[in-house]
């Protein structure tokens, strides 16, 4: 006659037609039918019909998966403009580390073609110009590598922003089917 303080979950319909439902929550996916819902001294209730918590839970999931994809999909244009930015920074330290590469390696070789280029200074030249030559090689070949990432990921994040939309239009369809069916 009475449902008070409950909590109740229906696979079909809860039908009291000459029940008082007071302070209690009640999910029902074949519906509900009560003769009195809540009252002015109770908490309020709480009537969830055609669809089950477990549902409901699983759409307020997909719709919070579903949001958090929409806010990747608008960070994306940032965040891509972020990586031309330093794309386009790459190119002078690039030509830069590659000028010191040069520098280093036709010393070298103007060293090499010296009469005196196995004697003392000349010997310690050679060994410091060498050791430029690597660590630019290795800056050089590093900010390659560098910008090769970069222009893969602004490929990844511009093709990968129809992915995304789908992905957010599939979730919220199901979201909506959990909550309609």
């Amino acid at each position: 006659k009475e449902v008070v303080d409950s909590r109740l979950e229906a696979g079909g319909g809860f039908r009291g037609a000459r029940s008082t439902v007071l302070s209690s929550h009640i999910g029902a996916r074949g519906g509900i039918v009560a003769h009195e819902v809540g009252s002015d001294q109770t908490r309020p209730c709480a009537l969830v019909a055609g669809v089950g918590d477990g549902a409901l839970r699983e759409a307020e999931r997909l719709e919070a998966e579903a949001d958090a994809r929409q806010s990747e999909l608008e960070r994306a244009p940032e965040l891509i403009e972020q990586l031309r930015a330093r794309r386009q920074a790459l190119d002078p330290e690039i030509a830069e580390a590659a000028q010191a590469q040069d520098l280093a390696q036709v010393a070298l070789r103007e060293l090499g073609e010296a009469p005196e280029a196995e004697q003392g200074d000349a010997h310690e030249r050679r060994v410091r110009l060498e050791a430029q030559a690597r660590e630019a090689e290795a800056k050089v070949d590093a900010l390659f590598e560098e910008q090769e990432r970069v222009i893969e990921k602004v490929a990844a994040l511009e093709s990968g922003q129809d992915e995304i939309r789908a992905a957010i239009a599939g979730l919220r369809t199901g979201a909506l089917h959990l909550r309609t069916r």
